[in-house]
């Protein structure tokens, strides 16, 4: 019999990622992001502060009636989830959205306690790994300022395959991202590249795109797009 499924963050060492967690399947997400333990924490954690909302937003939405709305955010949600490997919780976004394209209005009861079910259960999952955050002593910030920087030219294939990641909506955009951070070093000002690390993570794609052709245009970098 396996042991009972483990939720009490002060029984976790700090930095030790669990090897499983409610409403997430580890292994797969870990497969995922090739075994970036601190990836997965990092969305996870992101997906609880950028995303805890949409609940709200959908039953606030079947109240008063704004089945678009609702359905807008179950299919977006369903997406996410998928991508942060919160399997149950994309199921359950997908039969909630579904009942509500097939007009099943009168009988969304259930989809809405299974999907707030499922959504607890990521929310936990979360809140887990950010107490282990709590308790973990804090890396110190890397310097960059005796490192060689790179050239332009030797950043245009790294910016090319991050603007090509996000035109498909590719969930490789996330680690791309951090190998883009360490290669760029201190050449920027901080605040362009965390908004493009926040925008990426938060799966905002688009706007992302928009902040690494300004990035590239400061840095003279062409892009083909």
């Amino acid at each position: 019999m396996k042991p009972p499924l483990q939720t009490d963050p002060d029984q976790t060492p700090a930095n030790t990622f669990p090897e499983s967690l409610p409403g997430v399947d580890v292994p797969h997400g870990l497969a995922r992001l090739a075994g970036d333990q601190n990836l997965l924490r990092q969305l996870l954690i992101s997906f609880s502060q950028d995303y805890g909302r949409y609940r709200f937003e959908i039953k606030n939405a079947l109240a008063a009636g704004d089945w678009d709305e609702a359905g807008k955010s179950c299919h977006a949600l369903k997406g996410i989830a998928a991508m942060i490997s919160a399997k149950d919780l994309s199921a359950a976004a997908a039969a909630l959205n579904d009942g509500i394209r097939q007009g099943n209005r009168d009988n969304l009861d259930p989809m809405v306690a299974r999907f707030d079910l499922a959504f607890d259960q990521v929310m936990s999952a979360a809140a887990i790994l950010m107490a282990q955050e709590d308790k973990a002593p804090r890396a110190a910030t890397a310097d960059y300022g005796g490192e060689p920087k790179s050239q332009p030219a030797d950043l245009a294939p790294m910016f090319n395959q991050m603007a090509a990641l996000l035109q498909r909506n590719d969930f490789d955009a996330v680690s791309g991202f951090r190998s883009l951070q360490e290669r760029l070093g201190d050449r920027l000002q901080a605040g362009d590249l965390e908004q493009l690390g926040v925008e990426i993570n938060r799966f905002d794609f688009d706007h992302a795109l928009q902040t690494l052709r300004r990035i590239a245009a400061a840095l003279e970098i062409p892009l083909n797009l």
